[in-house]
């Protein structure tokens, strides 16, 4: 079986679109038990991360030849969640326009707790989001996949830069600054509790 080298910005639907798979096939296949035990969400994996491919097969349907058929293809898509926070609180019931690389737009507003959730197409890597109404508006450029995983020092400064911690401090003031702010232990050392309260507020 063939294996894929994990690269930044991938993600087992975008590995899966790739290599012309569903991503449950992959993710959920026995060479790579060990693999998603570690990571535990197919979104979040870590450059130099091995991915099996499955074998490909053939799939055979028995179909009359006096008549037409018509066959229907699964593709990949990927769930793609953000909050919106305006002074640490929701931006709820907001409108948004979701505008994808693809040229494809979605709008909608988002909920009570001031998140969207989209399901976009695996091999989409940029975009676009617009948030609040058309005199006041509110906007920035989107990277989809090249999250790293919770449990590692990237993945950590990753969810605490992207929810507004300073980038001009060190790491470790940044950590107690989470954690002064969610009352936890003011340590500057991510504990688990620490972690699960990070990976809670970001929401992955």
């Amino acid at each position: 079986m063939d294996k894929h080298t994990v690269a930044e910005g991938d993600c087992i639907l975008s590995i899966a679109n790739l290599h012309g798979f569903l991503w449950e096939s992959v993710w959920n296949h026995p060479a790579n038990a060990e693999l998603k035990a570690l990571r535990q969400d197919p979104n979040v994996l870590l450059p130099g991360d091995e991915v099996t491919l499955p074998e490909k097969g053939e799939k055979e349907e028995s179909r009359g030849t006096d008549a037409r058929h018509k066959f229907q293809i699964r593709t990949n898509l990927a769930k793609f969640k953000i909050r919106i926070l305006l002074d640490d609180q929701p931006h709820k019931d907001a409108p948004y326009e979701l505008r994808l690389a693809s040229g494809d737009v979605r709008k909608g507003n988002l909920d009570f707790e001031g998140f969207l959730t989209e399901e976009i197409p695996a091999d989409v890597t940029e975009g676009q989001l617009v948030v609040g109404p058309a005199n006041d508006r509110l906007t920035w450029g989107l990277k989809f996949g090249g999250l790293d995983p919770i449990d590692t020092p990237s993945g950590v400064e990753q969810r605490l830069l992207q929810l507004g911690f300073d980038s001009q401090k060190d790491a470790k003031t940044r950590i107690k600054a989470f954690q002064k702010k969610h009352h936890l232990d003011e340590t500057g050392e991510v504990d688990a509790k620490t972690r699960l309260t990070l990976k809670e507020q970001y929401g992955q």
